[in-house]
This record gives C-alpha cells, sequence and structure tokens, in this order.
C-alpha cells in the first residue's frame, strides 16, 4: 500500500485521528504526510490522488479529508452525500495504485445531532434540528450502502465507529497500525500516554455532547479572528481588529451560547431504518474486521 485515504465521514473522530493518532504511530515509519499535514484540503487531496505515481515517488503517503466523502453542509443537495462519497469511491478503485482506505462510523442519530450543531455554529439562519435531519435521503445515512461500496471496490479497506474507540480504543488503534503495516510497539500503544486530542483539553474544543462548539472563522479575503478568551459566566468573546466585522463573523459563537444538546424527532419509518441500517452495518463491519465489535449503542 502506497497511499493510504482516510476519508471520513465527518463526525467520525476525524480530528482526533488528524491531530493525535495519526501523527503518534506513523512517527517513524516511511509513512509521511503530503505537505507535512495530517488533514488536507479537499482540493489538494483530490489533486493528489489523482496526479501521484508511484514509479516516480517511492514514498508512502496518509491523505486524511474527511470532505472527500460527503457534505453536511446545510445548503448540500437532497441525495448529494450519498453519491459524493461513491463517486470517491470509484474514482480511488480507478487509481492504478490501488490505494488503502480508512473510513469511519458512528451512530446515525448522535451523528446527525453533531452534524447539525457543526452547521449551526457556521451559519447565522440555519433549519431546525428536525429539518436538518429530513433532508438527508436514506441513500445519504445508509451507512450499510458505504460499507458495501468501500469493500466491493476491492481496495484495502479499514472500517470503524467511533463509539468502539470509547469501548476498545486501545484494540482500534493497534488494528488501524497492522492495517497500514506499521509495528505499534512491544506493548502497544498507550491512548492515554501516546494519543491524545490536545484540542480537546482546551477551553476552546469541540464537545457535541454539550451542544458546544467555540471557533474562529475566516471571511473571503480577511482572517477574523485575532484572539479568543473566556470570559464571565462560561461565555466567550471573540476580539476583531475591526468592530464592523463582528456581525460577519456572528456565527462563530452560536454554538457557545447552546446549553443543552437539541432533541432530535425522527419519524417511526425513519428511526426503523437507521436501527436497522446500524445493526447490518455492524454486522459487516464484524464481518470485515474479522472479530466483535464492542459498541454501547447499536
Amino acid at each position: 500500500m502506497r497511499v493510504c485515504a482516510h476519508i471520513g465521514l465527518h463526525k467520525t473522530g476525524s480530528t482526533w485521528l488528524q491531530d493525535s493518532v495519526f501523527p503518534a504511530i506513523l512517527q517513524g515509519s516511511d509513512w509521511r504526510f503530503l505537505e507535512n499535514r495530517a488533514k488536507v484540503p479537499k482540493d489538494k487531496a483530490w489533486r493528489f490522488l489523482e496526479e501521484f505515481e508511484p514509479q516516480r515517488d517511492p514514498r508512502r503517503y496518509m491523505i486524511s479529508c474527511e470532505n472527500l466523502s460527503g457534505s453536511i453542509d446545510v445548503n448540500r443537495k437532497a441525495g448529494e452525500n450519498w453519491s459524493q462519497y461513491r463517486n470517491c469511491i470509484k474514482f480511488l478503485e480507478r487509481r492504478s495504485y490501488g490505494p488503502g482506505l480508512i473510513i469511519g462510523f458512528r451512530n446515525h442519530k448522535d451523528w446527525l445531532v453533531s452534524a447539525y450543531l457543526q452547521t449551526e455554529a457556521n451559519y447565522i439562519n440555519v433549519k431546525s434540528l428536525d429539518e436538518y435531519a429530513e433532508a438527508f435521503t436514506e441513500d445519504d445515512l445508509s451507512w450499510s450502502k458505504r460499507v458495501r461500496e468501500a469493500r466491493d471496490s476491492n481496495l484495502p479497506v479499514f472500517l470503524y465507529f467511533l463509539e468502539e474507540i470509547a469501548e476498545d480504543g486501545g484494540e482500534v488503534v493497534d488494528e488501524l497500525c497492522r492495517f497500514l503495516g506499521i509495528d505499534p510497539g512491544g506493548d502497544g500503544l498507550n491512548l492515554s500516554r501516546d494519543v491524545r486530542n490536545s484540542r480537546k483539553a482546551s477551553w476552546a474544543s469541540t464537545s457535541v455532547y454539550k451542544g458546544v462548539r467555540v471557533f474562529g472563522r475566516s471571511a473571503p479575503g480577511r482572517v477574523l479572528k485575532k484572539s479568543m478568551r473566556r470570559v464571565s459566566g462560561g461565555r466567550v468573546r471573540i476580539e476583531y481588529d475591526r468592530a464592523a466585522e463582528w456581525a460577519s463573523a456572528r456565527a462563530a459563537v452560536i454554538g457557545s451560547r447552546r446549553r443543552t444538546t437539541p432533541e432530535l424527532h425522527l419519524s417511526e419509518e425513519r428511526r426503523e431504518f437507521l436501527d436497522w441500517d446500524m445493526a447490518e452495518t455492524l454486522r459487516l463491519m464484524e464481518e470485515s474486521r474479522g472479530r466483535k465489535i464492542k459498541i454501547e449503542r447499536v
């Protein structure tokens, strides 16, 4: 395997992998990041995957970009998430160098809430959570369909659930190392010592379960965020060079105002489909990984 593409999905621990896991396990190996960046912008990732010529470059590359697998943007079209994922798999399948794939999944309901919270933080006017969720088609939300698409590609694939990281994270990382041909060491990789998410330890972090997202935003042509600091009452103020830019960046603090995670209401038909799809995805993933997967919620 000369290239491995981590393509998402969104909200399945991608930041943790990019900030902490990949740098820790790839250190000292012959794997490298494109431009020394664990997370690659979509256009650069796509261009590299299209133009890479193994006969001219003997190195091995880890490319991580969750935007390759779809979009959680509020302005996406119905069905776009699935079609983008499928096109990505077909594109990678046509590469002569046979890239490996790393794809993460998550309980659908938690995924929808987390994706909505990120979208809410990015936009001033957003739909309600229920409207946002209903805009996804069954194809968009069928994880089992995605697993089958990846397996049918005949590319090397590593599949994981975000929930199993909490249950058995050390084993997941060890399996990932074996997938990449890396020796995690005689004692294995210590998650608490060797792999930690510095963003999660910071007050300026993402907490999907508390429904809080605090971060700086950039507007076209200029960087808005200048500094960020905690102020009284647990609220956050972002200071800018020009006060007029505050209105343009209002979306950056919407998430900090939420006190509780919103409740998702699904139709009975949609709920039954998601429950079935989660169980089917787990079955297919256990088949692919060759072992039982420990997760609390199915």
